[in-house]
């Protein structure tokens, strides 16, 4: 079995609602599907978002790269030799992990379906029978966000992650204490800044929000400034997670050394799809520091099937995981991935288990 055809589909994909968050307001997700062809006629799909403010990956920039840079290394080679494919995309492109991320889920897909298994046992195997999802609130006011929490606890979801840094931290403040009202107090509660603040308001936000007794707080301030980190760390007894500062599993050592997060989170995206993530997983079970496994606002059921076969298939999830397709008003499979009770299954069958709908790719493709 060979790779025939590798293509890039940039798509457009709607929110139902708008989602906020700090430097960004998020209405339509601009994403990149992969299609991987080959001559025994098996299709593998896999997908990647845009994120700019933290991969410094457009839209553009990851079509570009799958199909002018990475499909040229892949075009006549056996789909199944996964790791010597991924090695050859390194060799032809320096960085570019969501690009990579979209291939390699593609042929993740593709293993899957050539062997007659699910992704999950590609990885390993399963762990758990169904990984524990967190609901993001990120409205435009704090009453908007614990009435939504409060919805959602009434569907069994039992953990929330609030938007903040989005406007002053005094607000932050109020809108987690009102959810931690909404919810309860047997409920998990973090908080993702998205790296808005400076070490003084991080500190001023951890201390205000003490009462809401938070499970985390997440990323306060910019990825590079693992002494900024840790300098939070210091002052608050919230546990410090860090996501936008996680690539590599190196990353995940240097945070660790510095004292600079005591939670991790591992994005297919960031990491440059399964390869890396499990790297990320392994340095971090190493030094013992505790799993987030997150989305990005928002991905199609392409990437949510992949992020869930990884999730059930990594030894410890302590922190939950986040899924993003149910924002979406438009997904591009015939039957989108769905939590029940606040947990997610992978889906059935070979590969991912998706079943992507090409009249709705078509539909959704982004012009140009």
């Amino acid at each position: 079995m060979k790779i025939e055809r590798v293509e890039a589909i940039p798509v457009s994909l709607p929110l139902a609602k708008p989602i906020r968050m700090a430097g960004a307001e998020v209405r339509t997700a601009h994403n990149v599907l992969v299609r991987i062809r080959t001559d025994a006629g098996l299709l593998g799909w896999g997908e990647c978002a845009s994120a700019p403010t933290f991969s410094g990956e457009t839209q553009a920039s990851i079509a570009a790269a799958v199909a002018g840079v990475l499909a040229p290394a892949l075009l006549g080679e056996d789909p199944l030799r996964r790791e010597a494919l991924r090695a050859a995309m390194d060799r032809r492109l320096l960085g570019n992990n969501g690009a990579k991320s979209a291939v390699e889920i593609a042929l993740f897909d593709l293993a899957g379906k050539a062997l007659g298994a699910p992704v999950y046992e590609l990885l390993g195997g399963r762990t758990r029978e169904a990984a524990r999802l967190f609901w993001h609130l990120g409205n435009a006011d704090p009453a908007a966000d614990a009435r939504e929490a409060a919805a959602r606890l009434r569907e069994g979801f039992t953990f929330f992650k609030l938007k903040v840094g989005t406007t002053t931290v005094e607000r932050d403040i109020a809108a987690a204490l009102q959810v931690r009202e909404a919810v309860g107090p047997e409920c998990d509660l973090g908080a993702d800044a998205n790296q808005a603040w400076d070490v003084a308001r991080a500190i001023r936000f951890a201390r205000g929000a003490e009462p809401a007794r938070l499970t985390f707080l997440e990323q306060p301030v910019p990825m590079g400034d693992l002494a900024g980190m840790a300098a939070v760390a210091r002052a608050s007894s919230v546990p410090i997670l860090a996501d936008e500062g996680i690539f590599t599993a190196q990353d995940v050592l240097a945070h660790a050394r510095e004292g600079a997060a005591r939670i991790v989170s591992v994005k297919l995206l960031k990491a440059g799809g399964f390869t890396g993530a499990l790297r990320a997983v392994h340095a971090a079970e190493s030094v013992h520091l505790p799993l987030h496994l997150t989305g990005k606002v928002a991905e199609s059921s392409i990437a949510t099937a992949a992020l869930v076969h990884l999730a059930v298939a990594v030894r410890e999830l302590e922190y939950g995981l986040g899924v993003t397709n149910h924002y979406l008003s438009a997904d591009v499979v015939a039957e989108p991935l769905r939590g029940v009770g606040g947990h997610v299954r992978p889906p059935e069958g070979p590969g991912l288990g998706v079943e992507v709908d090409e009249a709705r790719v078509a539909r959704l493709r982004t012009p140009g």
